[in-house]
């Protein structure tokens, strides 16, 4: 279990790097029907646009992957998801990672490792 979280943590923190990539663009092209789908689940909100603009320029496809954006309601729904594997990368904030582990009285209850 403590390196599933640890997986999935590395993947909240990483998100941000993997939009900047994309940004960069990938060489080559990739079929449509052999696109791997990746699940994002995010807070609404610009700080979004990078991965709006890597979707419009075509940059993940062209990098294989078809990223499908879910908005969340709060940060209980988005990581509790996120921990059981229905989302493959969540973007959060550090408070949210803290707060799962009970950080100054508001801790979810939800014990990952």
């Amino acid at each position: 279990m403590r390196t599933i979280f640890a997986r999935r943590m590395m993947a909240i923190m990483t998100m941000p790097l993997l939009a900047l990539i994309a940004l960069a663009g990938v060489p080559g092209r990739v079929s449509a029907q052999n696109l791997e789908p990746v699940s994002v689940i995010v807070f609404p909100g610009g700080f979004n646009w990078p991965i709006w603009i890597a979707q419009d320029k075509g940059f993940f496809s062209r990098g294989g992957i078809d990223v499908k954006l879910t908005p969340t309601p709060n940060s209980v729904f988005q990581l509790t998801n996120l921990i059981e594997g229905k989302f493959d990368i969540g973007m959060t904030a550090v408070d949210n990672v803290v707060a799962l582990h009970g950080g100054p009285g508001r801790g979810y209850g939800l014990d990952p490792v």
